[in-house]
């Protein structure tokens, strides 16, 4: 590929993350655990069967349906995070839904506490496993649940794995400190962004993607899992007009960095879904994201993630209105979600299986477990989901069917994993 007559374009810089004091907390006593644990089975019980009846119906009935306020909010802590301890539902309670939904959105107005707490310890960010730790200690640790969970969202969407970027750990944390950093920003942003991230460069082909024979790798799945969908009203036609606008990205293996070359980028006429024009990356992306059909398919992906799996028109009808009011900003989306009838209703509510990340990170924050991490990426393994390895391009089934987390052995493997809790 031509190197000269390029720039180099900065990448969102990864803190060095030094060490941590392991969580401290009262441990959860193994009857307690059980209590806990059985009230979950009632529950599960209970909403799948339908028929509340006697003592069941007594205690679900007001608590379920409806939500009662406390319900709203444990419900809420759940979907919008990784479950909470005593002392932050507890917190959260105190507040009407709305201010507890503002809370958790507007997380810029809570302190990142995460490099400060561990600051004594250094995670190998060569190394897998300690690179996967980092990340799930993140997610136990964060102050911003809500931008933790974003993250993980936006990792089993604009997915990318380690072993296609030639095994080199650190562009996997540079692509999660990107998209922490813009977990809410408007959708044109995270996309302009991801496009020259030096892991999706690899990931998606871009990085080779050349003027005189352009990939069109990154701008099928561009248009068919990041976008519009497979039924998105764009043409092979489009898909190949896209693929020359985006040519010109590649990556310097010594800096660690994307780069523009200039030369490299097909500057000829084209046209993509019926714009016209000499069209780059930043012309694709306006297009893409101000198409008709990008607005609902996108918020109907991100309610599955984090409501029920069926969502109707009319179910995300205040998230898409919202898109457009709000410039495609992904707080004002998620905000409208987190605010709609469809969100609290019973279809919502303990109507998801958790991935292997939620369930893993959400028992150390609900019971205030002590760990260092160490052992919970193999757990997750286990489980069926590997952080920073996605199985394919169109990241893991469960984030939209999460029914798919479950089979004979992962659910083994859960059940292990509360047998060893409760062996402490």
């Amino acid at each position: 590929m031509t190197k000269q007559a390029h720039r180099t374009v900065p990448t969102t810089p990864v803190a060095t993350v030094r060490n941590a004091t392991p969580a401290s907390g009262p441990r959860v006593s193994r009857r307690g655990l059980l209590v806990g644990a059985g009230a979950v089975g009632i529950g599960a019980y209970a909403l799948a069967d339908g028929a509340l009846t006697g003592r069941i119906g007594t205690l679900v009935d007001g608590w379920l349906h409806p939500l009662s306020a406390q319900a709203s909010i444990a419900h809420l802590l759940r979907r919008a995070g990784f479950s909470g301890s005593a002392s932050e539902q507890h917190a959260y309670a105190q507040l009407s839904f709305g201010e507890a939904v503002n809370r958790l959105v507007d997380y810029e107005k809570t302190p990142d506490t995460f490099d400060q707490q561990f600051k004594r310890q250094t995670f190998d960010f060569g190394n897998f496993k300690d690179t996967q730790r980092w990340w799930l200690l993140r997610m136990i640790h964060t102050q911003r649940p809500l931008q933790e969970k974003m993250t993980l969202f936006w990792h089993g969407l604009l997915t990318s794995s380690y072993t296609k970027s030639g095994n080199y750990f650190p562009y996997q944390v540079q692509q999660n400190q990107f998209l922490r950093a813009h977990a809410l920003d408007t959708y044109d942003n995270v996309l302009l962004g991801i496009t020259h991230d030096p892991a999706m460069l690899w990931w998606l082909d871009l990085r080779i993607s050349e003027k005189a024979n352009p990939n069109e790798n990154y701008a099928r799945e561009l248009m068919e899992l990041f976008s519009m969908g497979v039924r998105g009203g764009y043409t092979q036609k489009d898909v190949h007009e896209a693929a020359r606008a985006l040519t010109g990205w590649g990556t310097n293996e010594t800096q660690h960095q994307a780069f523009y070359d200039a030369a490299n980028h097909d500057d000829g006429t084209k046209t993509l879904l019926g714009h016209t024009g000499h069209l780059d990356y930043r012309d694709v992306i306006h297009i893409i994201t101000n198409h008709p059909a990008t607005g609902p398919f996108f918020c109907k992906r991100l309610f599955r993630f984090f409501a029920h799996e069926e969502p109707s028109d009319a179910d995300v009808k205040p998230m898409v209105d919202a898109y457009h009011a709000h410039g495609h900003s992904m707080r004002e989306v998620v905000r409208a979600l987190f605010n709609s009838p469809a969100f609290v209703a019973q279809e919502s509510v303990r109507s998801r299986l958790k991935s292997p990340a939620e369930f893993v990170t959400g028992a150390v924050r609900q019971l205030e477990l002590a760990t260092d991490g160490r052992a919970l990426s193999n757990v997750m393994s286990t489980m069926g989901q590997r952080l920073f390895d996605p199985p394919n391009v169109a990241g893991w089934v469960g984030d939209q069917r999460s029914a798919s987390w479950l089979n004979s052995g992962t659910w083994l493997a859960r059940l292990n994993h509360i047998n060893a809790i409760l062996d402490g």
